[in-house]
């Protein structure tokens, strides 16, 4: 299981943050098959392309998910792109 710290939507806007600034947030990563490697991207700063869903919707979050990862909203992945070795890079 994997979590997004931090992320901000580069294309897609919800309605009420369209023209406002984005706070990031955090999402649950749900690979969907064929299955995406997240393994090899810990720790990186990604780009990651995927359908958002909201709690309770979408895929389910894997077993053995806590609390609060069920209440966080979900990235059913298609794909990854690396774009720095560390999350701090810009």
């Amino acid at each position: 299981m994997f979590v997004l710290r931090g992320a901000s939507a580069a294309a897609a806007e919800s309605p009420d943050q369209a023209g406002g600034q984005q706070l990031p947030e955090d999402y649950l990563l749900v690979s969907i098959p064929p299955a995406v490697s997240l393994e090899t991207h810990v720790n990186h700063r990604v780009a990651v392309t995927g359908v958002v869903s909201d709690p309770g919707v979408g895929p389910a979050p894997p077993a053995g998910a806590n609390a609060a990862e069920k209440a966080i909203r979900r990235i059913a992945v298609k794909s990854v792109k690396e774009l720095a070795q560390n999350c701090a890079a810009r």
